[in-house]
């Protein structure tokens, strides 16, 4: 089974979603898996990787730079800048690629639900919590809220 293990993101904390990805990579069995590294870049776009990619302490060593000196992450290199190195993988094709996602993504947009819901309207299944949890579960008033009410505190 080939498993797509997403990590990186348009989220401040994509440095610890690149050190997610590469546990996952380190610990998938490979007797029973296959990795599929699915870097996502700071602009939301899906770009297949090869294990090299996570070699690297941080996420900003792994990426082109733009000659500046300052290390800096993908947005702030022009649009097309990773077209040539990371080839983009489009959705409609994941399932070409992969046979389940592995969300090692953290913040907004990666889970808080629109990657879930992403993967949920092109039929791929994915670990973690579904859409609704991970909306619910990154908003920490609603949590609170709803949880009182489940609780009979409100």
């Amino acid at each position: 089974m080939k498993i797509g293990i997403f990590f990186g993101g348009p989220a401040r904390e994509r440095e610890v979603s690149y050190a997610g990805g590469r546990t996952a990579l380190a610990n998938l069995d490979r007797g029973l898996f296959e990795p599929v590294l699915v870097f996502v870049d700071g602009r939301g776009r899906f770009r297949l990787v090869t294990p090299d990619f996570l070699q690297f302490p941080i996420l900003r060593e792994a990426l082109p730079q733009d000659g500046s000196g300052f290390s800096v992450y993908d947005e702030s290199l022009p649009a097309n800048a990773l077209d040539g190195t990371l080839p983009e993988l489009r959705p409609e094709h994941f399932r070409d690629h992969f046979d389940l996602a592995f969300l090692a993504m953290h913040g907004p947009d990666c889970e808080d639900g629109a990657i879930q819901g992403l993967l949920e309207w092109y039929k791929m299944p994915y670990t973690g919590p579904g859409l609704v949890g991970s909306a619910v579960g990154i908003n920490k008033i609603l949590q609170n809220e709803l949880i009182a009410v489940a609780s009979g505190q409100q």
